[in-house]
């Protein structure tokens, strides 16, 4: 099993920003950042497992107006798209620690309301919160001694 550093959920759902997730580098106090329900995108649909992504306001703006653009010719296409980017969207407000508050819903999605644990995935537009169990799966690592067969994680 990968050593993954493992972050905490409090009872409140507050979680610190990794100082080191570098498409948050900039977020501060009183800034919001834009968290949506998703899924976890594999070749195996068995490990498109539940994740919540995270992404800053202008990193969202920049994807609609992507969107908008590729899509100019088209209103209902561009307008169906502008939905599913959008729907679900939370903004989060990140206080003085850098910490924001999940709503509950999303630590449901994740799985993660029974062992708090939490862990973070970091690309240079997304911050990505995963179940450590499910990350480990995805990635096809073998999950606490069992067989790296996901029949028995799936919910």
């Amino acid at each position: 099993m990968s050593a993954l550093t493992i972050h905490r959920l409090s009872p409140k759902n507050q979680v610190t920003l990794p100082r080191d997730a570098r498409s948050l580098a900039d977020v501060k106090d009183g800034d919001v950042v834009c968290a949506m329900l998703r899924k976890a995108l594999h070749d195996d649909s068995a490990r498109r497992l539940p994740i919540v992504t995270l992404v800053t306001l202008p990193e969202l703006r920049r994807r609609e107006n992507t969107l908008r653009e590729r899509f100019a010719a088209d209103d209902t296409t561009r307008f169906r798209k502008l939905q599913i980017l959008n729907e679900g969207i939370r903004q989060l407000a990140v206080d003085a620690q850098r910490r924001i508050v999940l709503p509950a819903h999303f630590v449901a999605h994740v799985g993660i309301a029974e062992s708090r644990d939490l862990y973070f995935s970091f690309s240079n537009d997304t911050v990505q919160l995963w179940n450590p169990a499910h990350y480990l799966a995805w990635k096809g690592e073998t999950v606490d001694g069992a067989d790296s067969d996901l029949d028995g994680l799936m919910f």
